[in-house]
Order: structure tokens, then sequence, then C-alpha cells
């Protein structure tokens, strides 16, 4: 995971919570939060919007990780449609290359978030 707000170095509110279902859902699956403890800070912004964060996922585990983090938003957020959610994913390919998807709109898109990050990881 990597900070949402690169100015402030700061990670969205929420982030070890995100952090930990991660590991609870597949404890195999390495997650890490790039900023030492004692530079970790967080970023709340009071919305009713859903700001999951910013992810460097490898191409191999992004079948894993869109499967946990559709389910984080549904199952533990509660999103439903006409809630808005803000997500930021990086696939680091194979080559070395990388490629990002940013989505900041209703949930009830989300789906394409997921095919299009799918998609990244195939390339």
């Amino acid at each position: 995971m990597l900070p949402s707000s690169p100015e402030h170095g700061a990670f969205f509110s929420g982030t070890l919570e995100i952090r930990d279902y991660f590991r609870e859902k597949n404890p195999e699956m390495p997650i890490h939060i790039f900023a030492n403890d004692d530079e970790y800070k967080e970023l709340a912004l009071h919305s009713a919007d859903f700001w999951i964060g910013t992810f460097l996922v490898g191409s191999v585990i992004v079948p894993i990780f869109v499967n946990i983090i559709s389910s984080y938003l549904y199952d533990e957020l509660k999103a439903k449609d006409g809630d808005h959610v803000s997500i930021d994913v990086i696939v680091e390919r194979k080559d070395g290359k990388s490629s990002s998807v940013s989505y900041r709109g209703d949930v009830k898109d989300f789906g394409k978030v997921i095919e299009s990050v799918k998609k990244l990881a195939d390339e």
C-alpha cells in the first residue's frame, strides 16, 4: 500500500484496517504499508465516500487482490449503489513495466474497475 497523498506522505484513514482484512482473508499474500512506523500518518477525509487507498500489486496476485478488495468494499464497508469509492491500483507486470487504474465514482461501476485491473495483469 502506497501513500494516498504523496505530497503529504499520508495514507487514507482505515489503511491499517484494510491491511488487517487482507491478512485475515489470505495470510500467505504479502501486504505491506510503505512507511516506517515513525513516518506513518493518516489523512482523515470527512465525507460519505469510501477512500480505499493506493495499491501496488504484482500481476500474479491480481486475481486474489480483486476478490479481497471487492469483498472488503461490499461485505465490510457495506457499500451500495449511490455510495462513492476512490481507489488507485498500480499493476506491476512480469516484464517490469507498470500501469495504473484510478477510480473515483459510484460503487455500482466498481466491477468495471475490477475488470480493468484484471486486463492490466493479463497484458
